[in-house]
Formats: structure tokens, C-alpha cells, sequence
């Protein structure tokens, strides 16, 4: 067996209730809804993702330079909202990209796809106030272990044979390799996610620096994280690149 091409690399119900206050002008909507549910909130409103632990609430448009309709512009513009997660009791800041000229976009969080859009869209001519915007989105799970990316990528309809164990030197745990339409895909699964993110914080963002080594790849390399699994793929089929980035989202790191 040649151990570079088995490894990859040569080693150098929404509802919706108002809470009254007493004296407050300001009542605040909380929406609740079920993952893969859309829903929408306005500036200081929150979602509660029911469930799951997580709560989104909108805190601000920071900029729209949104292409207006009907408007030929050189440049596609973008929106640029925040919104903060209190996920399992910790807070996370993040900032969602809205393109000009398309209707949503998407952002990974943990083991969870945010898909949003923000209204309303630009109108030459026409002034937004910051009160009027909302923000839709959807929150969907994506697999966190070994075994739920297994199952997720056959229920996807994709052909998965285990197919003996992997280690790489860079990375802390031991891996296990699945083929994914007779190719070879790497799966790294850790005790929890900070251990992940750990080991995919070293990842440069091309992949060919992994912490302080040097990797020449015999072929494109594709890093997806999700959960408490990185996975690794070395090679051109974009069957396989599309079956990983349905089940685990975009990579975050490679070529």
C-alpha cells in the first residue's frame, strides 16, 4: 500500500407573545422556533431555538451597501449585521455578510447553519430607518460526531464503507477513514468541541501550514469541521466535496 496516497499528504410553532411592562413603551417580542423553522426578529429582539439551548438575538445593522434595485452598480455591495448567540450560557458575537443581489446567505456556527436574509432590500432613492429592518433566518443541525455524519451522509442517499484507522502527526486524536463514493475521507473525532477547535485553530487557511509543519499535499486538501469532528479530504472529486459540504457545510480551510 502506497501510505501517501492512504493518508493524503507527503509530510516536509413559532410563537410569538408580547411581554407587557409597566410604564415601558419599548415591549419587546420573544419569538420561539424549532430547529429548520424560519423565523424573523427586529433590532433588539431575540429568538429562543427551542430544544437546543441557544438563543440569537439582533443587535444591529452595521452598515447596507446593498446594491439598490434596478440599479446597475460595479459592485454587488453587502450588509453587515450583528447578532449574538447565547449558546449553552456563553455569548458569541458574530457578524453576518448579507451580499447585494441575493436573497439569503449562510453562516456556520458550532454544529449549526445559520441561513438568513435582511429586509428590506435597498430602493434607489429610498432611505432605510433602522427600525424597519428584519432579519429572517433558520437554524439548522449539522453532524457533530463520527457516527451522525455516517448516518447524515446516508441519508443523503451517499455510498459510506469504514475503512480502517488514520493518524497525522498534526492533529491530537487518532482518525478513521470512511470511504465516500470509493474515495477516502478522514474523520478526526474529539472528546468535546473545544478540543476541535483546538486542533482546527492551526489549520492555515489554504492548509498547507498545520501549526509549525509544513504539508505538501498530493492533492487538493479540504477541511469541514462540525461538532466534535474535523474532516479531511484529500483530493478533486466534487461529488465528494458536495456530499461533505451538504452534511457538514462549507470547509473551513483549503484549496
Amino acid at each position: 500500500m502506497n501510505l501517501s496516497n492512504k493518508f493524503g499528504y507527503l509530510l516536509v410553532l413559532v410563537t410569538i407573545a408580547l411581554i407587557p411592562m409597566a410604564g415601558c413603551s419599548n415591549n419587546q417580542i420573544a419569538v420561539t422556533a424549532g430547529v429548520g423553522e424560519v423565523f424573523t426578529i427586529g433590532i433588539n429582539q431575540s429568538a429562543q431555538i427551542t430544544g437546543e439551548d441557544m438563543t440569537i438575538k439582533f443587535d444591529e445593522v452595521i452598515g447596507d451597501s446593498r446594491c439598490p434595485q434596478n440599479v446597475t452598480c460595479v459592485w454587488q455591495g453587502v450588509a453587515n449585521s450583528r447578532i449574538t448567540i447565547n449558546y449553552q450560557g456563553t455569548d458569541y458575537s458574530i457578524v453576518l455578510n448579507m451580499p447585494g443581489l441575493t436573497d439569503k446567505a449562510e453562516e456556520i456556527f458550532a454544529h449549526y447553519t445559520l441561513t438568513y436574509n435582511l429586509n428590506p432590500y435597498p430602493r434607489e432613492g429610498e432611505q432605510i430607518s433602522l427600525k424597519e429592518y428584519r432579519l429572517t433566518l433558520t437554524v439548522t443541525t449539522k453532524a457533530n460526531d463520527y457516527s451522525s455524519l455516517v448516518n447524515d451522509l446516508k441519508k443523503e442517499g451517499y455510498s459510506v464503507q469504514e475503512d480502517g484507522e488514520v493518524n497525522q502527526p498534526f492533529f491530537s486524536v487518532d482518525g478513521k477513514i470512511i470511504k465516500v463514493i470509493e474515495e477516502d475521507v478522514q474523520v478526526f473525532e474529539y472528546k468535546d468541541e473545544p478540543a476541535m477547535q483546538t486542533d482546527a485553530s492551526q489549520v492555515s487557511t489554504m492548509g498547507s501550514y498545520i501549526g509549525t509543519a509544513i504539508v505538501e499535499w498530493i492533492s487538493t486538501p479540504h477541511f469541514y469541521k462540525s461538532g466534535r469532528v474535523i474532516v479531511l479530504y484529500v483530493g478533486n472529486n466534487v461529488a465528494v466535496t458536495g456530499a461533505l459540504t451538504t452534511v457538514l457545510g462549507t470547509q473551513f480551510a483549503g484549496q
